[in-house]
């Protein structure tokens, strides 16, 4: 999802828990939803 959103303009987010957060590690990764904030949302117009 995260690669997909780049694909689609999308940038890295400052939310911790958005899908488009940059990931340092695997427990990052983790810890963020599967699906995009609403700023993300917004930003694709969906």
């Amino acid at each position: 999802m995260h690669e997909l959103g780049h694909s689609a303009g999308l940038p890295h987010c400052g939310d911790t828990r958005c899908v488009m957060h940059f990931s340092n590690s695997l427990a990052d990764t983790d810890a963020k939803d599967s699906d995009l904030c609403a700023a993300c949302r917004s930003r694709l117009g969906a």
